[in-house]
């Protein structure tokens, strides 16, 4: 068999792409590139999610002036795919390799026409065809010039692997669910009771959480401390309702709530291991949300503690480890009996189960999956 490699071409620096990266460097070699816009003149420091970095790894960050990839993509175009590739060539020279291209960000799909198909791959975990609540659905022309020219579809959660098959039945089965995965370091190394009621949410808090029903629970939990943990994001997609801002603020004033920011996502599992359960507050009406494969999910599946979390499509999968909500109501109960049982041999025993779930699902494994599907025939 050809030796192969793999390049992401974008997306090396989120946390839902870099552990992959880093997992297939240990049996391939694999270049992660961060490809992005800035004003200033200088090479910005890649902000890198996590600490970890085989030697086989190759990292790369590509800065380019705003509007690159748009306004004045028929300028840059031409540089981006011949930078690409160059990394083509220098792997085929090095390495006797012919790489796969990973894209994740359709709008780059642009850089890779020159691939042949068999090469391309493309790496789906968000939806691009609703750009706000209520309006009709816009299917993005690179999405499905992308997903057409692309030899392997992956999408992160199972819901969007099987809208894909259905939007695209000629490519049904070029398309596979990939799953975001555990990242080892996440896995609760001492699983003991937690030592208070803490009800954890980590992650960018966003439009995407339902935070009028979110204050609903947390007034009715009086005695419950909710950590959230996570930089306000700028952007308001999936944003319903232009007020979700002032609730979020309202939310973050209670007297029962804190509010951590500014930290790396490698350093917030030990906030998972301390607190008595996680939350993934969901607006579980977004096209958005119903598309996700939450990294929180495996940040809670790792932690061995109970996990609550609203009706999203991907939590259904796991239905030993999740308990879903559909109200109010149902997030206090679920909540409240959580932290009831939280001391519990019965808890105790649940959580050692989840944990040893946790590690088989391993950014590890996710990567051994990865190069099964694209080796396949």
């Amino acid at each position: 068999m050809t030796q192969r490699a793999v390049i992401f071409l974008g997306g090396g620096e989120m946390p839902c792409i870099y552990p992959l990266g880093v997992e297939l460097s240990r049996l391939l070699p694999t270049v992660l590139v961060r490809c992005g816009a800035s004003r200033s003149l200088r090479q910005p420091r890649a902000p890198w999610p996590f600490d970890d970095h085989p030697p086989a790894l190759r990292t790369e960050s590509w800065v380019y002036p705003p509007g690159f990839n748009g306004t004045l993509s028929t300028i840059f175009t031409p540089f981006v795919r011949a930078r690409a590739r160059a990394v083509r060539r220098d792997l085929s020279e090095r390495f006797g390799a012919r790489a796969w291209v990973v894209v994740s960000n359709p709008r780059f799909e642009q850089y890779v026409t020159d691939l042949d198909a068999a090469d391309c791959v493309y790496l789906n975990y968000d939806d691009y065809t609703s750009p706000a609540p209520g309006a009709v659905a816009e299917e993005l022309p690179s999405e499905r010039a992308l997903v057409e020219r692309s030899g392997t579809v992956f999408c992160s959660s199972r819901y969007q692997c099987e809208a894909f098959q259905a939007r695209f039945p000629a490519r049904r089965d070029a398309v596979f669910h990939l799953p975001h995965g555990v990242h080892e370091a996440s896995l609760n190394p001492a699983l003991v009771p937690p030592s208070t009621q803490t009800v954890v949410a980590a992650g960018s808090l966003t439009a995407r959480y339902d935070w009028e029903r979110i204050g609903q629970v947390v007034d009715r939990l009086p005695n419950v401390r909710f950590s959230f943990v996570g930089d306000v994001d700028r952007e308001e997609i999936g944003a319903s309702d232009r007020r979700w801002r002032e609730r979020m603020t309202a939310v973050l004033a209670r007297p029962n709530v804190i509010h951590t920011c500014g930290m790396r996502y490698l350093d917030t599992a030990r906030l998972f291991w301390d607190a008595a359960l996680s939350w993934m507050p969901y607006d579980a009406d977004l096209a958005f949300v119903r598309a996700c494969c939450p990294l929180k999910l495996f940040s809670g599946l790792a932690s061995g503690r109970p996990i609550v979390s609203a009706d999203v499509p991907e939590a259904r999968l796991h239905p030993d480890w999740i308990r879903i909500y559909r109200s109010a109501d149902e997030a206090v109960a679920l909540i409240s009996r959580a932290l009831d049982d939280a001391a519990t041999e019965k808890a105790r025993e649940a959580g050692a189960a989840q944990l040893r779930f946790a590690a088989r699902n391993t950014w590890a494994a996710r990567a051994r999956t990865f190069l099964e599907v694209l080796q396949r025939g």
